[in-house]
């Protein structure tokens, strides 16, 4: 592999790198948002090193965030591992974020 092709993979990495952790600056004040991590890894061509690239993005289920009090009684959260699991359109989807409302049916 050339020399700007192991920069070229360094640069790609990094901007993905950059992507991930600008994801979750943005969604940082988003109720039940889990923050994502880059996993890198080095190519290898044969013996010779050939730069880097992101193996991986792995989302973090396993941390749970910080419980805020928001006053509102319908607002829940979970304190360890879990989900909630609603029902939206008559599927059945799973969220971490605890703010719920009534709708006109009062569900």
């Amino acid at each position: 592999m050339s020399m700007f092709n192991i920069g070229l993979s360094g640069l790609k990495s990094t901007q993905t790198g950059l992507e991930v952790t600008s994801n979750n600056i943005a969604n940082s004040g988003t109720a039940g948002y889990k923050n994502n991590t880059a996993e890198f890894a080095a190519v290898y061509n044969g013996s010779q090193r050939g730069g880097v690239k992101v193996a991986n993005v792995k989302e973090d289920f396993v941390t749970g965030g910080e419980i805020v009090r928001t006053g509102n009684a319908l607002d829940i959260a979970i304190d360890g591992q879990g989900f909630f699991a609603i029902s939206e359109n008559g599927r059945t989807a799973y969220t971490q974020a605890g703010q719920f409302q009534l709708d006109n049916d009062l569900i």
